[in-house]
Formats: structure tokens, sequence, C-alpha cells
């Protein structure tokens, strides 16, 4: 039994550090998602950056 809940807990824990979470606030500056993207550029989350049409 004891093996069984420390293969379990191994598990979730494997499972749950894989999951990332990013927030991208739309009300946070440009750079500041870029960041928290990994984005190389800042262009696309600059609402006077996008194009129209």
């Amino acid at each position: 039994m004891k093996k069984i809940s420390v293969f379990l807990f191994l598990v979730v824990s494997i499972v749950a550090s894989a999951c990332a979470v990013v927030i991208t606030d739309t009300k946070a500056p440009p750079g500041q998602v870029k960041k928290q993207t990994g984005s190389k550029s800042a262009k696309e989350y600059a609402p006077g950056q996008k194009k129209k049409g």
C-alpha cells in the first residue's frame, strides 16, 4: 500500500509540475506580457501596432 501511495504521489507531482500557467493580462504593458510569454517582440501585444483589416 505504501508503494502505491508513493508512486501515486510521484505521478501527481510530475503532472502538476509539467503544467505551466501563463497569465496574459490585457491591462499589463506590452513589455511585461512579452516577458511572461517569452516572446522576442512586444509588438503583437501593443494595441497601436496591430494591423487593421
